[in-house]
C-alpha cells in the first residue's frame, strides 16, 4: 500500500463524514 493512497483514503473519509 502506498502512503499517498492511504492519505487519499483518509481525506476521502474525512470529506465523507
Amino acid at each position: 500500500m502506498s502512503l499517498s493512497h492511504l492519505k487519499s483514503f483518509l481525506m476521502y473519509f474525512c470529506f465523507h463524514y
